[in-house]
Protein backbone atom coordinates (compact mmCIF):
# COMPACT_ATOMS: atom_id res chain seq x y z
CA UNK A 1 0.00 0.00 0.00
CA UNK A 2 1.63 3.53 -0.83
CA UNK A 3 -1.02 5.28 -0.18
CA UNK A 4 -4.76 5.88 1.89
CA UNK A 5 -5.76 8.88 3.15
CA UNK A 6 -9.71 10.41 3.31
CA UNK A 7 -11.91 10.96 0.14
CA UNK A 8 -13.55 14.36 -1.18
CA UNK A 9 -16.48 13.66 1.17
CA UNK A 10 -14.95 11.71 3.36
CA UNK A 11 -17.66 8.95 4.41
CA UNK A 12 -14.82 6.63 2.63
CA UNK A 13 -11.07 7.00 1.45
CA UNK A 14 -8.84 6.59 -1.36
CA UNK A 15 -5.91 4.47 -1.84
CA UNK A 16 -3.34 3.71 -3.63
CA UNK A 17 -1.58 0.32 -4.14
CA UNK A 18 1.87 -0.17 -5.00
CA UNK A 19 2.05 -3.31 -7.64
CA UNK A 20 4.69 -5.11 -8.87
CA UNK A 21 4.74 -8.14 -11.53
CA UNK A 22 4.12 -11.39 -9.59
CA UNK A 23 7.32 -13.47 -11.78
CA UNK A 24 10.65 -12.36 -12.11
CA UNK A 25 10.88 -11.70 -15.83
CA UNK A 26 12.31 -8.63 -16.85
CA UNK A 27 9.03 -6.66 -17.67
CA UNK A 28 9.29 -2.78 -19.17
CA UNK A 29 7.20 -1.69 -16.32
CA UNK A 30 8.64 -3.34 -12.95
CA UNK A 31 6.56 -0.92 -10.66
CA UNK A 32 2.88 0.61 -11.32
CA UNK A 33 0.69 1.75 -9.17
CA UNK A 34 -3.34 1.26 -8.90
CA UNK A 35 -5.59 3.65 -7.23
CA UNK A 36 -9.08 2.98 -5.57
CA UNK A 37 -11.81 5.17 -4.62
CA UNK A 38 -13.16 3.13 -1.59
CA UNK A 39 -16.49 5.71 -1.19
CA UNK A 40 -19.52 5.11 -3.26
CA UNK A 41 -20.48 8.85 -3.69
CA UNK A 42 -16.89 10.12 -4.21
CA UNK A 43 -17.15 6.56 -7.12
CA UNK A 44 -19.77 8.01 -8.93
CA UNK A 45 -18.61 11.67 -9.20
CA UNK A 46 -14.44 11.08 -9.43
CA UNK A 47 -12.39 8.96 -11.33
CA UNK A 48 -8.30 9.14 -9.93
CA UNK A 49 -6.05 9.80 -12.73
CA UNK A 50 -1.59 9.21 -12.32
CA UNK A 51 0.25 11.96 -14.20
CA UNK A 52 3.51 11.50 -13.79
CA UNK A 53 4.11 11.35 -9.95
CA UNK A 54 1.18 13.11 -9.03
CA UNK A 55 -2.40 11.72 -8.41
CA UNK A 56 -5.42 13.83 -8.91
CA UNK A 57 -9.00 13.65 -8.98
CA UNK A 58 -11.27 13.90 -12.42
CA UNK A 59 -14.77 14.83 -12.53
CA UNK A 60 -16.03 12.07 -14.41
CA UNK A 61 -18.53 14.59 -16.48
CA UNK A 62 -14.82 16.07 -17.26
CA UNK A 63 -13.57 12.52 -18.51
CA UNK A 64 -17.13 12.57 -20.43
CA UNK A 65 -16.31 15.91 -21.98
CA UNK A 66 -12.80 14.36 -23.28
CA UNK A 67 -14.39 11.56 -24.89
CA UNK A 68 -16.99 13.69 -26.64
CA UNK A 69 -13.64 16.02 -27.93
CA UNK A 70 -11.63 12.70 -28.98
CA UNK A 71 -14.85 11.35 -30.75
CA UNK A 72 -15.37 14.64 -32.85
CA UNK A 73 -11.25 14.52 -33.63
CA UNK A 74 -11.87 10.93 -34.98
CA UNK A 75 -14.86 12.00 -36.85
CA UNK A 76 -13.14 15.32 -38.05
CA UNK A 77 -9.84 12.73 -39.11
CA UNK A 78 -12.16 10.69 -41.08
CA UNK A 79 -13.91 13.38 -43.13
CA UNK A 80 -10.79 14.79 -43.88
CA UNK A 81 -9.16 11.03 -45.35
CA UNK A 82 -12.79 10.70 -47.19
CA UNK A 83 -12.70 13.62 -48.59
CA UNK A 84 -12.87 13.72 -52.25
CA UNK A 85 -9.70 15.38 -53.06
CA UNK A 86 -8.10 13.15 -50.91
CA UNK A 87 -9.58 10.01 -52.72
CA UNK A 88 -8.28 11.42 -55.77
CA UNK A 89 -4.66 12.29 -54.80
CA UNK A 90 -4.25 8.62 -53.34
CA UNK A 91 -5.27 6.80 -56.39
CA UNK A 92 -3.36 9.37 -58.65
CA UNK A 93 -0.23 8.71 -56.76
CA UNK A 94 -0.82 4.79 -56.41
CA UNK A 95 -0.65 4.48 -59.94
CA UNK A 96 2.27 6.78 -60.59
CA UNK A 97 4.10 4.18 -57.79
CA UNK A 98 2.57 1.63 -59.59
CA UNK A 99 3.77 2.31 -62.86
CA UNK A 100 7.27 3.33 -61.44
CA UNK A 101 9.03 0.33 -62.98
CA UNK A 102 10.45 -1.11 -60.08
CA UNK A 103 10.23 -1.41 -56.09
CA UNK A 104 13.29 0.68 -55.86
CA UNK A 105 12.07 3.28 -58.04
CA UNK A 106 8.86 3.83 -56.31
CA UNK A 107 11.05 4.34 -53.26
CA UNK A 108 12.96 6.95 -54.82
CA UNK A 109 9.14 8.55 -55.71
CA UNK A 110 8.21 7.95 -52.62
CA UNK A 111 11.34 10.15 -51.21
CA UNK A 112 11.61 12.39 -53.52
CA UNK A 113 8.35 13.57 -52.77
CA UNK A 114 8.13 13.13 -48.83
CA UNK A 115 5.78 10.59 -48.71
CA UNK A 116 8.49 8.16 -47.19
CA UNK A 117 11.33 8.44 -45.42
CA UNK A 118 11.90 4.69 -44.53
CA UNK A 119 14.98 2.95 -45.48
CA UNK A 120 15.14 0.38 -49.06
CA UNK A 121 14.99 -2.59 -47.26
CA UNK A 122 12.15 -1.64 -45.23
CA UNK A 123 10.44 -0.08 -47.86
CA UNK A 124 10.82 -3.75 -49.94
CA UNK A 125 9.73 -5.83 -47.03
CA UNK A 126 6.28 -3.74 -46.40
CA UNK A 127 5.71 -2.84 -49.91
CA UNK A 128 2.49 -4.33 -51.23
CA UNK A 129 1.60 -1.66 -53.76
CA UNK A 130 1.06 1.97 -54.49
CA UNK A 131 -2.84 1.29 -53.08
CA UNK A 132 -2.03 -0.66 -49.93
CA UNK A 133 1.07 2.11 -49.66
CA UNK A 134 -1.60 5.16 -50.25
CA UNK A 135 -3.90 3.96 -47.94
CA UNK A 136 -1.64 3.51 -45.31
CA UNK A 137 0.47 7.42 -45.65
CA UNK A 138 0.47 9.12 -42.79
CA UNK A 139 -1.59 12.32 -42.65
CA UNK A 140 0.74 14.49 -42.30
CA UNK A 141 2.34 13.76 -45.65
CA UNK A 142 -0.81 14.00 -48.00
CA UNK A 143 0.42 17.51 -48.01
CA UNK A 144 3.06 16.64 -50.23
CA UNK A 145 0.91 13.75 -52.06
CA UNK A 146 -1.20 16.80 -53.17
CA UNK A 147 1.67 19.07 -54.28
CA UNK A 148 3.09 15.81 -55.87
CA UNK A 149 -0.01 14.89 -58.53
CA UNK A 150 -0.84 18.86 -58.31
CA UNK A 151 -4.22 18.48 -57.04
CA UNK A 152 -5.73 21.69 -55.24
CA UNK A 153 -5.46 21.41 -51.36
CA UNK A 154 -7.15 24.20 -50.27
CA UNK A 155 -10.55 21.69 -49.00
CA UNK A 156 -8.26 19.60 -47.83
CA UNK A 157 -5.82 22.28 -45.72
CA UNK A 158 -9.28 23.18 -43.87
CA UNK A 159 -10.24 20.18 -42.80
CA UNK A 160 -6.82 19.56 -41.29
CA UNK A 161 -6.60 22.36 -39.46
CA UNK A 162 -9.94 21.43 -37.82
CA UNK A 163 -8.84 17.86 -37.22
CA UNK A 164 -6.02 19.38 -35.96
CA UNK A 165 -7.56 21.97 -33.90
CA UNK A 166 -9.74 19.11 -32.18
CA UNK A 167 -6.98 16.78 -32.02
CA UNK A 168 -4.79 19.04 -30.14
CA UNK A 169 -8.17 19.81 -27.66
CA UNK A 170 -8.82 16.17 -27.23
CA UNK A 171 -5.25 15.07 -26.32
CA UNK A 172 -4.87 17.98 -23.44
CA UNK A 173 -5.87 15.91 -20.39
CA UNK A 174 -9.16 17.34 -18.28
CA UNK A 175 -8.50 19.79 -15.55
CA UNK A 176 -7.93 17.93 -12.34
CA UNK A 177 -10.98 18.82 -9.85
CA UNK A 178 -8.08 19.89 -6.96
CA UNK A 179 -4.41 20.31 -6.15
CA UNK A 180 -2.59 16.42 -6.47
CA UNK A 181 -4.21 14.75 -3.58
CA UNK A 182 -0.96 12.49 -3.18
CA UNK A 183 2.53 13.01 -4.62
CA UNK A 184 5.31 9.90 -5.20
CA UNK A 185 7.87 10.71 -3.15
CA UNK A 186 10.10 9.82 -6.03
CA UNK A 187 9.01 10.12 -9.29
CA UNK A 188 10.22 6.70 -10.38
CA UNK A 189 9.27 7.17 -14.38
Amino acid sequence: MQYTGACQCGAGTFSIDECTPDHSWPTSRPLWYEPHINCTACANQFEIEQRSGDFVLVEKTRLEEQEQKRHAARTALEAAEGHASVIEVKKIAAGLLDNAGSVSAAHRLATQHNLDDSTIGTFRRHWRGGEVFMRGLRLSALKSAFTWVGVDSKDFDQLIEEYRRLDEDATRPPQAFAAPFHRLKRNRF
